[in-house]
């Protein structure tokens, strides 16, 4: 192996680590972010832990992560699928997202994914709520519609790869 190889083969290690610590650092704002949605505010069952289908979700990001972390995240960037992928996976766990962890999900400079909030919002594939016990927190969540979207799409991409 030469020096030249190695060097290449460390800096990829280097920016797999990056982007895993980012994604880490991801889940941990979004857990500190997230938090059960009050009783009656939910359309989903609450499920008290992960599922196939949210694990499915989850292996997708991490599979786009690793993805821009070999071939570069200039090339594949995909913010709204990300955020489709990330609420998705909470709302099935029984979970809620706000939208700041939500920016940080998609990988992108928050001005991107506060545009992208926006235009899902504005289609009718997401929806905000203002959080009753703090109001500088707003809460993002898939419609019942596009959940139900999800769920079949995810559905039968994880019937294909069994």
């Amino acid at each position: 192996m030469t020096e030249k190889t190695l060097r290449r083969m460390l800096k990829v290690r280097d920016l797999q680590s990056l982007v895993s610590a980012a994604a880490d650092i991801g889940r941990i704002a979004r857990d500190i972010g997230s938090s059960k949605r009050p009783s009656g505010r939910s359309r989903r069952p609450q499920l008290a832990s992960a599922t196939p289908i949210s694990l499915f979700a989850r292996r997708l990001l991490n599979e786009r992560r690793q993805r821009e972390a070999a071939l570069g995240a200039d090339m594949f960037a995909d913010p709204a699928w990300d955020m489709l992928l990330d609420l998705f996976a909470t709302q099935v766990e029984g979970t809620s997202v706000s939208v700041s962890s939500l920016c940080i999900a998609a990988a992108v400079p928050s001005t991107t994914a506060l545009r992208w909030i926006r235009a899902m919002t504005e289609r009718g594939m997401l929806v905000r709520h203002q959080d009753p016990l703090d109001g500088r927190r707003v809460w993002v969540e898939l419609t019942p519609d596009t959940f139900d979207q999800m769920n079949e799409l995810l559905g039968s991409w994880m019937e294909e790869s069994d």
